[in-house]
């Protein structure tokens, strides 16, 4: 089965992370376990689902909830 990505909402996950507690996305990423700068990069680029789940799951949030949805 192929790795498939996601467009994410990152505006979005910095409005979860902030009401979570984050300090900031860098603490997000040191606790999901993700590339420093992963996040912000998603603004561009495409992410692979492994990745989403594990900022998801770092979270408290279901992974439809941070992903962009094609109208």
């Amino acid at each position: 089965m192929p790795n498939r990505v996601y467009r994410v909402n990152v505006p979005k996950i910095r409005e979860i992370a902030s009401k979570k507690g984050f300090k900031n996305i860098k603490q997000l990423e040191v606790v999901a376990g993700v590339g420093n700068g992963a996040i912000a990069k998603w603004e561009v680029t495409d992410a692979k689902v492994d990745t989403v789940c594990r900022v998801a799951k770092a979270l408290g949030t279901k992974v439809d909830t941070i992903i962009k949805h094609e109208q």
